[in-house]
């Protein structure tokens, strides 16, 4: 709870400023697989007990020879390289609360899709307390609106459209992978090292495709002399 809430809290701090002057969100996400994918792969090492050659022979068994599996986990890669620039562009346009608690409605899509997947069923007063959350999110939308707390210039209609879509994304991707997980006996380190292989990939496709020019053009101001 603590780091869900801080998360939103100091990434809508830091998204305060001049367009020009902010850090690109798109490259922050790619940082962020980048160094996920180094710890895994450090945590595989040492549960192969620091053999080089026992980690490369692991990932090519579960790489090459499992490709299919690895193949339907670019499905939730590319769902999480969605959600994450998607939460981004929700905390870009809200308040910081107005962005988690909608984000928060990633519990109903989650029960939507344990259902629609897993045919799990939920309780009567489980349902319920899904409808009072809903009900929250409301509330809090609704006086978020009439209060400053959202950044000035942001366009509110598109922080709810990015916080509802991540939200729903997160639900998919969450039920997909415990499906995955549940279906073999595989670590969670090489399922994460598996969703890399992707998710990297994409994320600089999207730089490329979005921010590409701007980063450009920020990177010839560094490199250019005073």
């Amino acid at each position: 709870m603590v780091q869900n809430s801080s998360a939103f809290v100091v990434t809508r701090y830091t998204r305060q400023g001049k367009p020009n002057e902010l850090y690109l969100t798109s490259v922050v996400v790619l940082m962020v697989e980048l160094i996920k994918m180094a710890i895994c792969l450090l945590l595989l090492l040492r549960d192969a007990r620091g053999s080089v050659r026992e980690l490369c022979a692991e990932l090519q068994h579960h790489l090459w020879v499992e490709r299919r599996t690895t193949l339907l986990l670019g499905v939730p890669a590319l769902c999480y390289a969605m959600q994450n620039n998607l939460v981004f562009v929700a905390i870009s346009n809200l308040s910081a609360a107005a962005a988690q608690v909608l984000y928060q409605l990633k519990t109903i899509s989650t029960a939507f899709f344990t259902v629609l997947l897993l045919r799990r069923s939920f309780r009567a007063a489980q349902w319920v307390s899904f409808l009072l959350l809903m009900a929250g999110v409301a509330l809090v939308q609704s006086e978020d609106g009439k209060s400053s707390s959202a950044p000035t210039g942001a366009a509110p209609w598109l922080g709810v459209s990015a916080a509802l879509a991540a939200a729903s994304i997160s639900g998919f991707a969450g039920v997909f992978l415990e499906k995955m997980f549940t279906s073999g006996g595989t670590s969670l380190w090489m399922r994460n090292v598996q969703l890399g292989l992707f998710a990297i990939p994409l994320q600089c496709i999207a730089i490329a495709q979005v921010d590409g020019g701007v980063a450009e053009r920020r990177r010839g101001r560094i490199g250019s002399p005073l």
